[in-house]
Order: structure tokens, then C-alpha cells, then sequence
């Protein structure tokens, strides 16, 4: 079982981490992004050029902030499975890059780095299941995989007029993805126990193996 993991807007706060340096370097007020290019068409020229090239020279790869859970998600990942870590990056961030997930164990068996554009189905073998923020990735990797995709929602996730494919389903938070791959992996009983819990067992009900999920713990974090 192989799991496709996102970077950007999944793990690691990018966004959140390149307002504030813009916004640290220039004294400016940059828009939240509310969908897929906002910033493109907003900032300017020389901001959006800095942000590339001496932003990534100063950690807009490396100082970022982790999303609530992850680590801890992924490590339950990494008892079900390989993790594949799949993200668009520039050249100039790939040390940076391998340093933050070293820096914080993230239990990923490859790495896979690619250009601007690429598509993430191109990427050998496919995986099982992938998460991604990027409404374009999902549909690319719902049309050239046999994969389960899971569309992490974000302010950004849609570009303006952009539909999502029937077959992504869409996910909030950690403990969803987690329910996702629990589904994959095995048979699975599933037991609604009211309140902010599901409890999720695997296999049989007597020997659960993956535990209990909080689906609502990190909601959007």
C-alpha cells in the first residue's frame, strides 16, 4: 500500500509562510488567498519574483510552520503502508526541503520533487490512495490512476470556475485521511458512537489495529 502525500497546504503551512515574509520584507498586506492564483494576479511583479529567488535563499522552504497532526498522522500512515511524498518544487528549495522533513522525521520511503505544472500521475508506481490541496492535481490523478484521491479542502484548493471530479472525495482534516486509508488496508467495521468520535475498527470488532480517530481534532489546523 502506497500513500501519495502532498507538501504544500497539506503538511507544511507554505502559504501562511510566504505572506509573512512578503509581508515582513516589503511592510505591505498581503491578501489571504481565497482561490488557486490569487497571488499571481495580485502581488505584484517584484514581490512574486522575490518570493522565488531570494525568499527561497532566506526558508520560505525551510522555516515554515507543520500543520496540527501531521506527524502523527503520517506515522500512523507509515504502519499501514509506504508514504510517497509528492510535491511541485523549484530546484533551489529541494535542500531546504529534505532538511524540514529530516528536522521533523517524517516517515516518508521516497521523495519525490517535481516542476512547476508536472502531473503527479506521471510519477511511477501509482499510489494507492493520494491527498492533495490542488483541485487540478486531484482531477489530473482521478483520470490517470486507479488511486483513491482525497482533496484536502483550502481557501485555494478551487482556481476561479474550476470543478472538482466525481470520483475525489473531500477531506477536512487528519483524522478523515487516516479513515480513508483504514478503509484501503483492510476490512473494517465502523461504529458511530455519537459526539465528535468515530471509533474504527479493523478487521474484526475484537482486534482493532488502528484505534480511534478523532475526525474533528484538527479541523482545518
Amino acid at each position: 500500500m502506497i500513500f501519495g502525500i502532498d507538501l504544500d497546504g497539506v503538511v507544511y503551512k507554505w502559504s501562511e509562510t510566504a505572506k509573512f515574509m512578503l509581508e515582513d520584507e516589503f511592510g505591505i498586506e498581503v491578501p489571504d488567498q481565497t482561490c488557486w492564483g490569487t497571488w499571481d494576479r495580485e502581488l505584484s511583479k517584484e514581490h512574486w519574483e522575490w518570493l522565488w529567488t531570494d525568499g527561497i535563499k532566506q526558508g520560505l522552504f525551510r522555516h515554515g510552520h507543520i500543520y496540527k497532526g501531521s506527524i502523527e498522522a503520517m506515522n500512523e500512515l507509515a504502519k499501514m503502508g509506504d508514504i510517497m511524498i509528492i510535491t511541485n518544487r523549484p530546484k533551489a528549495s529541494h535542500p531546504d526541503t529534505l532538511d524540514w522533513l529530516a528536522f521533523h522525521k517524517v516517515p516518508a520511503s521516497r521523495v519525490i520533487m517535481l516542476g512547476p505544472g508536472a502531473n503527479k500521475a506521471d510519477v511511477l508506481p501509482h499510489c494507492d490512495m493520494y491527498v492533495d490541496d490542488k483541485v487540478t492535481n486531484c482531477n489530473q490523478l482521478a483520470d490517470d490512476t486507479d488511486g483513491q484521491i482525497l482533496l484536502w479542502e483550502r481557501p485555494w484548493s478551487f482556481a476561479t470556475d474550476e470543478k472538482l471530479s466525481p470520483s475525489v472525495s473531500v477531506v477536512h482534516n487528519w483524522g478523515q485521511v487516516l479513515n480513508h486509508a483504514a478503509w484501503l488496508t483492510s476490512d473494517m467495521t465502523e461504529y458511530d458512537v455519537g459526539g465528535p468520535l468515530r471509533v474504527i475498527c479493523v478487521g474484526n470488532a475484537a482486534g482493532c489495529t488502528h484505534g480511534i480517530f478523532d475526525v474533528n481534532r484538527d479541523k482545518n489546523e
